[in-house]
């Protein structure tokens, strides 16, 4: 149960060659964050499926103490040029994360080569820009949204010129309802 604040950072040319696919640079397990004014920039590896930004709340199954609730806001950063998805949200039903005023620009994964959800907890898409990701596997080189409860909302947004394997799924995927407004 911790709270980090990331401010005005530069991550570049991080490389986790991980196999789990598990978070490339930044991972915010059960606890919460707010990133804001930071670029991440061709980060990860093209071998492992993953994410530069990690965010997922679970129930620890050995040690119920260390379940808490998740809170992260990512403002004004830049996920550019990296080898996997720029963000993955993992979370329960009391959990939330807000994406706003932010760029994802070339990026790739599986499946939601920008962004991916899934599970539960309350999603938040404000004032992005999300062009030119790249779905290698699957579909939604832009946003996957997977089965699970929670709010999706998408407002004020662009998300235009992504690709996916599968043509007919370029820009969003989803598995449970999402409210889209001017975007």
């Amino acid at each position: 149960n911790s709270f980090a604040s990331i401010n005005s950072c530069l991550f570049s040319n991080n490389n986790n060659n991980y196999i789990s696919g598990a978070g490339k640079v930044v991972v915010v397990e059960n606890s919460s964050a707010t990133i804001t004014n930071s670029n991440f920039d061709a980060n990860g590896d093209n071998n492992h499926d993953g994410s530069v930004l990690t965010v997922a709340g679970f129930v620890d199954p050995f040690v119920a103490e260390w379940t808490h609730p998740v809170t992260v806001i990512v403002d004004r950063c830049s996920f550019s040029n990296n080898l996997n998805r720029g963000m993955q949200y993992s979370g329960r039903s009391t959990d939330k994360a807000s994406i706003s005023n932010s760029l994802f620009y070339r990026n790739q994964a599986g499946s939601g080569g920008a962004i991916s959800k899934s599970l539960d907890g309350d999603f938040y898409i404000t004032n992005c820009t999300i062009t030119e990701n790249y779905a290698s596997n699957q579909v939604a080189g832009g946003i996957y949204i997977g089965e699970g409860s929670g709010n999706n909302y998408i407002r004020n947004s662009i998300i235009y010129n992504n690709s996916a394997i599968y043509s007919y799924t370029p820009e969003v995927w989803a598995y449970a309802p999402v409210s889209f407004r001017n975007t």
